[in-house]
């Protein structure tokens, strides 16, 4: 996948993002990984640690279907915890892009995640409406 950017986020939430529990997150967009380590606490200034950045992971066997310039028909391999596939809308900061189609792999967590919100922030990205599906190739 290229280059990566690390970023380091704490901050306080909701209490039922904490039901994906602690761990490793990640999604795939094919051209994107997002790949984090969570843990909830719930004391005064308890996020004090800083979680290590997850290892890179192996190709798992799952498959999805993700978006090229002309369709949202290319397969990619699922890396690691990707158990799910998902499709949304990503928007980019700058307003003047148009919204696009989003298809990849997400971890089962990550799809617990995405059904308390109804869009979440990556670094630059907003990204609405994801819907998981269990079985390969379902989104």
């Amino acid at each position: 996948m290229g280059s990566s950017l690390s970023v380091i986020r704490k901050t306080c939430v909701s209490p039922s993002l904490c039901d994906v529990g602690n761990g490793t997150f990640s999604g795939s967009l094919g051209f994107m990984r997002v790949v984090g380590s969570v843990q909830c606490c719930d004391t005064d200034n308890c996020n004090s640690q800083t979680l290590p950045i997850p290892a890179d992971q192996e190709s798992n066997g799952f498959e999805c279907y993700s978006c090229d310039s002309s369709t949202c028909r290319h397969k990619i391999q699922c890396v690691g915890v990707e158990d799910r596939c998902f499709n949304g809308n990503v928007t980019h900061w700058n307003t003047w892009a148009p919204t696009v189609h989003v298809f990849g792999c997400a971890s089962s967590n990550l799809c617990v995640a995405f059904s308390h919100l109804s869009s979440a922030s990556l670094p630059g990205f907003d990204l609405n409406g994801p819907n998981c599906c269990e079985g390969k190739l379902c989104n």
